[in-house]
Parts: C-alpha cells; sequence; structure tokens
C-alpha cells in the first residue's frame, strides 16, 4: 500500500506539472481544459487496457497518479459556473455538454488503442 501511495503521489506531482506546462495563454481558459480533459481521458483509457495486472504500481502512477493531478474536473466546473454568473447560459451548457461527451469519447479511443496493444502482446507470446 505505501508503495501505490508513493507511486500515486509522484504520479500526481507529474500530472499537475503537466497540466501547467501545456495551459497555453493564447487559447481560452475553457479550450485549454478541455483539451487537458481530452487527453488525460485518452491516456486513463488507454493505460488500463495496455497495462496488465501485474503492472498494478505503473497502473496507479499513470491512472490515479498522472490522470489524477493532470485533469481537473475543479477548474472544469469553475469555469462553468463563471460563465453562467456572466449571463452565458448557452455557452456554459455547450461547454458542459461538449465536455462530457468529447471526454466519453477520449476514454473509448483510449481503450481502444489499449486494447490493440494487449492483443498484440498476447499474439506475441
Amino acid at each position: 500500500m505505501l508503495k501505490t501511495l508513493i507511486c500515486v503521489m509522484l504520479g500526481g506531482a507529474l500530472g499537475a506539472a503537466l497540466r501547467l506546462l501545456c495551459m497555453f495563454e493564447s487559447l481560452n481558459a475553457m479550450l485549454n481544459i478541455l483539451s487537458i480533459n481530452a487527453l488525460g481521458s485518452i491516456l486513463i483509457g488507454y493505460a488500463s487496457l495496455a497495462l496488465s495486472h501485474e503492472q498494478k504500481l505503473l497502473k496507479a502512477f499513470l491512472t490515479k497518479g498522472v490522470c489524477g493531478g493532470f485533469t481537473t474536473f475543479s477548474t472544469f466546473a469553475i469555469l462553468s459556473a463563471g460563465e453562467l454568473a456572466k449571463g452565458g447560459a448557452a455557452i456554459a451548457l455547450a461547454y458542459v455538454i461538449f465536455s462530457i461527451f468529447l471526454c466519453i469519447a477520449s476514454v473509448r479511443i483510449g481503450l481502444f488503442l489499449g486494447g490493440i496493444l494487449n492483443l498484440e502482446k498476447r499474439i506475441l507470446r
């Protein structure tokens, strides 16, 4: 359990640092967070299938750690609430709906890619 905790902590720190590095001032905040959450969704889907059960520490590092630190639901929520407060109900609703669908689709892409890698591993055994 201690090893897993350390892996998740290190992964979370890396994920948070990567999120900061991926924030582009030329993009608005909503587009930045949407892109980050979509990328994180692809990674968590991929890692969920590509990594075997024997790779528990690496899986915890990537999924709970890196993806948990990289993606951000709280920023998504505050941006949506801020848009509502400015009177942009249509923009906020579109952002929420599009974010949900994009992240689910991104997880599916990651699962697909991870499944391909996992299948190749089984074939090569």
